[in-house]
């Protein structure tokens, strides 16, 4: 059979790599088309290198923290390569001077060299962005499936009551949006109990400092200058116990996610943390919720 392309891996200063391969639409195309049990398990274990710092790791390294012999590691890796190139739209090969065979797995892989003759194995960059495009979609996809099939009070999640609070605070006051916050259901798990008790304190007691407080939170600032004002303003006129309650990231994401839920976003720090390892991306910065914010939108 003859090749239409034929791509070199090239070796230079320990690090082996060709062109580009395929493109960023062609990965994306064929992620999504994925259809079997088998395939779907490969690509698992791609993604463990996806979600490793910088997208790379060692197969020995990536056998010890999920299980796996070091030398499954590398054949499920070569033999999905194997695959993808197969359901391609383009003819290709893969040669490499050292050896006679045609080689598969820089179709997905940067390699190196490491020290103690380890190797290490790097997600193409191309591959990286239609990774992190067909885990977005897929997400959005099974999301919506659920809340089609079953609505927002699904076997996986109990969510109507969020919608319906920001639907009947948007554009409301300060102080209606902290009285029904801080009032509501505790099985709502929107606040814990104590912020709850802190602002309810702090209405009943200062409202207008209180108020005054989260209205910084509203200028038209980037939010990070906006939640140091938030909190320097919150520590001078609160209590220890109440500054410590009420000044965080959670309490301002659900109150400007009440004000204006079409920029906003209710927002709990685990779910960052289980979005980012979803994505295969670092946190950014000492606020999350900046970042959280970036990756919904």
């Amino acid at each position: 059979m003859a090749y239409k392309i034929k791509y070199n891996l090239e070796k230079v200063d320990g690090v082996y790599r060709t062109e580009p391969i395929l493109q960023h639409s062609q990965w994306t195309n064929l992620l999504e088309n994925i259809d079997s049990t088998k395939h779907i398990r490969q690509l698992n274990v791609l993604l463990m290198f996806y979600r490793k710092p910088e997208h790379r790791s060692t197969c020995k390294h990536i056998g010890a923290e999920y299980s796996l012999n070091t030398d499954s590691v590398r054949s499920i890796i070569t033999n999905f390569c194997k695959y993808l190139k197969k359901q391609s739209d383009i003819d290709f090969s893969i040669e490499f001077n050292e050896s006679t065979e045609e080689i598969y797995w820089p179709i997905a892989m940067i390699g190196r060299e490491l020290p103690k003759g380890l190797f290490e194995w790097q997600v193409r960059p191309e591959l990286v962005s239609a990774i992190k495009e067909f885990l977005i979609k897929t997400l959005i996809t099974k999301y919506r499936n659920r809340v089609i099939n079953q609505g927002l009070n699904n076997e996986f999640t109990n969510e109507k009551y969020k919608w319906e609070l920001v639907s009947s605070l948007k554009g409301k006051d300060v102080k209606s949006i902290l009285k029904a916050i801080s009032n509501a259901d505790n099985s709502m798990n929107l606040l814990t109990w104590r912020t709850k008790d802190s602002i309810r304190e702090e209405l009943k007691n200062q409202p207008d400092k209180i108020i005054n407080c989260f209205e910084r939170l509203l200028q038209d600032k980037p939010f990070e200058e906006r939640f140091k004002e938030f909190k320097e303003y919150g520590k001078s006129v609160f209590g220890a116990n109440n500054a410590q309650k009420i000044l965080n990231e959670r309490t301002a994401a659900l109150f400007l996610a009440c004000f204006d839920p079409e920029t906003y976003a209710i927002y709990k720090p685990d779910l960052y943390k289980l979005t980012i390892k979803y994505l295969g991306i670092q946190s950014v910065g000492n606020l999350s919720y900046p970042h959280y914010l970036d990756i919904l939108k």
